[in-house]
């Protein structure tokens, strides 16, 4: 009993994270999405690109983000240098940013670019730094989130959050939609 309701809560947490998000919001080391890790210099600044990548069922364009990065206590965040299609920013990227852009950005396009934040390593420690994801609540503040293009509506869905870690890492695949099938292979393999 115990295995089948173990059975039970992992297929609804693999069905519902794999199927039900809008794309998410990662940090890269690179513009185009598939870079997400780095062998850090202590006490060297370090530029991490931030961007939405839009999974198959998101927003075909974007008019605004929000979201905040966490980072360990031997980690400094830095400057965010926003992109040059957000027109306002709101807050700060270590408590919390909200981002509009100039009209719809992003339509035809897999990734948006939102920005850079430089970050200082403190040590040669590995580190994790991540989009922070709700834990109870749907939509706390600044949770990872998006604003479609469909005006005058601006329908906002929450989108998944991703990570970047030292000195080796992956980025987060959890954003490409899967069938049951395709996940009952993962794991005969």
């Amino acid at each position: 009993m115990k295995r089948l309701t173990m059975t039970a809560l992992l297929v609804i947490a693999l069905t519902t994270g794999a199927l039900a998000h809008q794309g998410s919001i990662g940090l890269y080391t690179n513009t185009s999405g598939t870079d997400c890790d780095a062998t850090l210099t202590p006490y060297v600044g370090y530029d991490v690109t931030i961007m939405y990548y839009k999974s198959t069922s998101g927003p075909d364009g974007i008019t605004a983000v929000e979201f905040k990065v966490g980072a360990p206590p031997t980690v400094i965040l830095g400057a965010f240098t926003k992109s040059p299609s957000i027109s306002v920013t709101l807050g700060t990227i270590d408590t919390g940013i909200s981002c509009s852009f100039v009209g719809c950005t992003g339509t035809g396009s897999d990734y948006v670019l939102i920005g850079t934040v430089n970050i200082i390593a403190l040590g040669s420690t590995p580190i994790m730094l991540h989009v922070l994801q709700p834990d109870v609540v749907p939509f706390p503040p600044f949770a990872p989130r998006v604003s479609m293009c469909d005006d005058p509506a601006r329908t906002i869905v929450g989108v998944l959050g991703g990570f970047f870690t030292t000195p080796d890492g992956t980025c987060n695949i959890a954003t490409e939609e899967k069938t049951w099938g395709a996940i009952k292979d993962m794991y005969r393999n």
